[in-house]
């Protein structure tokens, strides 16, 4: 019900819908137990460095929190179980790489926020996916998950192209990606740098000014 309309409209129900909410459930019970031998243990630190492929799953999980979030506190229910559809696909889609450990922490990070993002909808089958994935505490008792400023900033890349001279006289075309983050200035890294500046040159302004 919750996939197919919003709560202020009217819905037929219909078998195929009935069939495709069970199917993802238990695409979810399967994502979640074949993934099981290959995930480091709950709480583990992260790793230093994460390949692009781990960072970008990382970077969908914590986007879908921040999408979800505000979904649910808009009562939009299809839109957030739509994102959950997103990103179930995004992780059954991530290719694992046995000894790469942020290939495997990523995994599991995004399987734990996957499995806390669906407990408004489908909280039984949330508690067990949980406690499969090694934890003792009960779900219900775990506070809501918070993406990470880091992981949600947008991008803008600047793309410069110009010509470049070698020593043999010949000229190369070159181009060069400068890429930029906006994070927002609540964040505790642009806090700092902002602290940082005003200290030394004892200015007002902000960090983007």
């Amino acid at each position: 019900i919750l996939s197919d309309s919003p709560p202020d409209r009217d819905m037929e129900w219909t078998d195929d819908g009935i069939q495709g909410a069970f199917r993802h459930v238990n695409r979810l019970a399967r994502l979640v137990e074949a993934a099981l031998d290959h995930l480091p243990p709950p709480r583990t630190p992260p790793p230093a460095d994460f390949s692009a492929q781990s960072l970008d799953l990382r970077r969908a999980a914590h986007r879908t929190i921040v999408a979800i979030t505000a979904d649910i506190e808009a009562f939009h229910f299809n839109r957030a179980v739509a994102r959950i559809y997103e990103l179930t696909n995004t992780i059954a889609g991530f290719t694992v790489i046995a000894a790469d450990a942020g290939n495997a922490w990523a995994r599991r990070e995004a399987l734990e926020i996957l499995t806390r993002l669906i407990a408004p909808m489908t909280p039984h089958l949330a508690e067990e996916l949980w406690q499969d994935l090694g934890h003792g505490q009960m779900l219900v008792d775990t506070p809501w998950p918070e993406a990470d400023a880091a992981l949600i900033a947008e991008a803008t890349v600047t793309v410069l192209d110009y010509a470049v001279p070698s020593y043999s006289g010949l000229t190369y075309p070159t181009r060069k990606y400068y890429p930029t983050w906006e994070t927002p200035e609540s964040e505790p890294a642009v806090k700092a740098a902002g602290d940082a500046y005003q200290r030394v040159f004892d200015d007002e302004r902000g960090v983007g000014d």
